[in-house]
């Protein structure tokens, strides 16, 4: 006769990784904040956009300049999850509001800048529902459904930092109807938060 407590243990220990395998990642950097750099491709409505970038993020501010053959010479984006400034080469600006407005206006595409940040560490974001996540052989997360977006991964890098490495996606790539954007991440510096 099979014992009642190894059944339950067993019950258990079942449920409890079942039940981590479904969870959603934490962010897996420091709130320090971090930098990238690399090369950025939009497609919107029918219309193709490249180039290159260079991102800073703390907390919830950003600083994003885009370069190259955008037919729009070098902009900075800045802002925060409330509001974008849009900014010629010369620092004058040329827009502001919430970010999709601001980019669709000035640009003529846009980003999800409030959820990109978490999607580039490799994560959903926390506090919106995610669906369909694909994880690799490896354990990492190689795609996922949130906001009406499909996110996926590829090419992750392991990345150094004062608290340990981590691995971090090379390769984004976020589409919906009528949009898609790539993101190929050539370099990833990590901020320690301040103690």
């Amino acid at each position: 006769m099979v014992n009642v407590y190894k059944l339950l243990f067993l019950n258990t220990f079942f449920c409890l990784v079942l039940a981590g395998c479904v969870s959603v990642e934490k962010r897996p950097v420091s709130p320090g904040g971090f930098q990238l750099k690399g090369k950025l491709a939009v497609e919107e409505a029918g219309e193709r956009h490249s180039g290159n970038f260079l991102w800073h993020q703390q907390g919830d501010a950003f600083g994003i300049d885009v370069w190259g053959p955008l037919g729009q010479g070098r902009i900075h984006l800045i802002g925060d999850a409330r509001t974008l400034s849009l900014l010629d080469g010369e620092g004058a600006v040329v827009r502001q509001g919430p970010s999709e407005q601001v980019m669709l206006a000035a640009l003529g595409w846009s980003m999800p800048l409030d959820v990109l940040t978490d999607w580039v560490l490799g994560v959903p974001d926390p506090d919106l529902p995610v669906a369909g996540q694909v994880y690799g052989e490896d354990g990492r997360l190689q795609s996922f459904e949130q906001a009406g977006w499909a996110i996926e991964f590829a090419q992750y890098r392991l990345v150094e930092q004062v608290s340990g490495p981590r691995w971090l996606p090379r390769k984004v790539d976020v589409r919906r109807a009528g949009t898609r954007i790539r993101l190929i991440i050539a370099e990833w510096q990590i901020a320690e938060a301040s103690t």
